[in-house]
């Protein structure tokens, strides 16, 4: 493995970490099943940091908390939305 991969990997486990601090949820939490709307929309917003980064895919991210690509960019798009003026809430 090169030096780049594995600074890559770490600093993402230290990003889903951090934020997992932040938001007081656990890393099972996050990827779990559970749709309670303060969990859903934390879980939206580390996928939009985490794909913010470049340096992972939709799919990247997907395969690391079990979700296939197409719920991660749905989740982007709605944590986008709520930041927007005229967003939710």
């Amino acid at each position: 493995m090169s030096r780049d991969f594995l600074l890559e990997h770490f600093g993402t486990k230290a990003m889903i970490a951090r934020f997992c601090e932040e938001t007081g949820f656990s890393r099972a939490q996050i990827s779990g099943p559970q749709r309670r709307q303060p969990l859903v929309e934390a879980r939206h917003e580390l996928f939009r940091r985490l794909y913010a980064t470049g340096r992972l895919s939709l799919s990247q991210i997907g395969r690391m908390f079990d979700k296939h690509h197409s719920t991660v960019l749905h989740g982007i798009r709605q944590a986008e939305e709520r930041m927007s003026p005229q967003g939710k809430r």
